[in-house]
C-alpha cells in the first residue's frame, strides 16, 4: 500500500512541534500500523513535475508495464545487499525487513537486468535507511521511549566500516540553546504520558526595582499561574536563605512564559520559575545547556517528574547537555536507553534551594 498526501505546514516547525505523520486520519495515527510502514519519502524534496522531464519517445502502457513490474517480485534480488554490506545492530526485525524490501524494489527498477554496482547498492541502501528512520523518528515522537534507537547504521563487508545514515530535516539546531544565555533565562520539559505530548518552555524573568509583586506574561492557563504562584509564595518565604542581598519585595518581576512547542494544557516547572527568578535577582546566568525539572509544593516539598523518560527524550532531541532534577528520580535513570545517558548529565536537588544553587553553580 502506498499513502500519497499534501503536507501544508513548514517542515522545519512540524519537527519540532508533533510529527509528519499529522496529515494522517487520527484513525491511522496507531504506532502499531504506523510501524510497518517501510518508508516515507520526503515530497518536499521531490522536484515539481515539468514538461522537460517527460519522453518523447515511445513508452510501455501502464497495465503492461505493471504486469511486467508485478513479474519481477518473483526474482530475489536481496542477495546483491548482503554481497557488499551487513546492516548495522541498532536495526531491529522490522526495520530490516522495511530496507532490505525498499533497497530490493529499487533494485528491479532500476536494473531489470540484476546487476548494480557496488555503488549503486550503497546509495539504494542508504536511501532505505534514511527513509526508513524517519518513520522511526515520528514513532520516536508519538510513543517515546519504545521507539528511542534510531541510530541507523550499515557496515561495508569488504573494509568493516561502519556508516551512519542521518535524516536531512533533522539536522538543524534543537531548541534548546547550548550558550550561556542571559540572566533570568531557563529552559524546562514537561510530559502528558496520557497522551504523549512533550512541552518546552523557555522563562524570561526581568527584575525592575520598585512595587513588588510580579506581572506574568506568554499564558492565560489557570494551572501556569497557579505554577507561578507557588514559585513566588515559597520565595518570599524562604528568601533569607539564598543570602541574597536585595529584597524581593523591593522589585517588581516580569515573568514571561513561552510555550515552544505549542502545547496546550502542559505546565512549566515551578522549580524552574524559582531558578528563573533567582537567576534574574543575582544577574547570573545559569550554566550552559541546563534544563530544570520537577515541581513543588507551597512549602517546598518536591514533587517527582512525570513522564520521565518522555522528559528527558526531549531534552536529549532538542540539544540539551545538562538536567536538573529531583532525588526521587535518580532510580530511574538506569531505566533509560543509554545514547540518553551518554548525552546528557544529571545533576539531583533535594529541595527548590538546592536545585537553584546547581542550576547556577553557586
Amino acid at each position: 500500500m502506498v499513502f500519497l498526501g499534501n503536507f501544508n505546514v513548514n517542515v522545519e516547525i512540524a519537527i519540532r512541534t508533533s510529527h509528519l505523520f499529522t496529515p494522517f486520519p487520527k484513525e491511522m495515527q496507531d504506532l502499531a500500523l504506523l510501524d510497518r510502514i517501510h518508508a516515507y519519502l520526503p515530497g518536499w524534496e521531490v522536484p515539481k513535475v515539468h514538461s522537460r522531464f517527460i519522453t518523447q519517445h515511445y513508452g510501455f502502457v501502464v497495465d503492461y508495464l505493471a504486469e511486467f513490474l508485478h513479474s519481477l517480485r518473483e526474482f530475489p534480488v536481496g542477495h546483491l545487499l548482503d554481497r557488499y554490506f551487513r546492516l548495522g545492530p541498532s536495526l531491529n526485525k522490522r526495520d530490516e525487513k522495511a530496507v532490505r524490501r525498499t533497497v530490493s524494489g529499487l533494485i528491479k527498477l532500476l536494473h531489470p537486468d540484476g546487476k548494480p554496482t557496488k555503488e549503486e547498492v550503497e546509495e539504494y541502501l542508504q536511501l532505505a535507511l534514511e527513509m526508513r528512520r524517519r518513520v522511526k523518528e515520528q514513532l520516536k515522537r508519538m510513543g517515546g521511549i519504545e521507539f528511542w534507537n534510531t541510530h541507523f547504521t550499515y557496515v561495508d563487508a569488504e573494509t568493516g566500516v561502519e556508516k551512519g545514515v542521518k535524516v536531512p530535516e533533522q539536522a538543524s539546531v534543537g531548541l534548546i540553546p547550548t550558550e550561556t544565555l542571559p540572566p533570568g533565562v531557563v529552559f524546562t520539559v514537561a510530559a502528558d504520558p496520557a497522551s504523549g505530548r512533550t512541552g518546552i518552555f523557555r522563562l524570561e524573568v526581568a527584575c525592575v526595582r520598585g512595587g513588588g509583586g510580579y506581572a506574568l506574561t506568554g499564558s492565560s492557563s489557570k494551572n501556569v499561574r497557579d505554577a507561578i504562584r507557588t514559585a513566588y509564595d515559597y520565595l518570599q518565604t524562604h528568601w533569607g536563605r539564598l543570602a541574597v542581598e536585595k529584597a524581593l519585595g523591593d522589585y517588581q518581576l516580569n515573568i514571561q512564559v513561552v510555550d515552544l512547542r505549542h502545547t496546550e494544557g502542559l505546565v512549566p516547572s515551578s522549580v524552574a520559575v524559582v531558578v528563573a527568578i533567582v537567576s534574574a535577582m543575582l544577574e547570573r546566568s545559569v550554566t550552559a545547556g541546563t534544563v530544570v525539572l520537577g515541581d513543588m509544593t507551597l512549602q517546598g516539598a518536591i514533587l517527582p517528574v512525570v513522564g520521565f523518560a518522555d522528559c528527558l527524550q526531549t531534552v536529549a532531541e532538542e540539544g540539551g547537555l545538562r538536567v536538573i532534577l529531583p532525588i526521587q528520580n535518580a532510580g530511574e535513570i538506569s531505566q533509560l536507553p543509554g545514547e540518553i545517558v551518554r548525552r546528557l548529565s544529571f545533576t539531583f536537588y533535594t529541595d527548590p534551594v538546592d536545585a537553584t544553587l546547581k542550576a547556577l553553580s553557586v
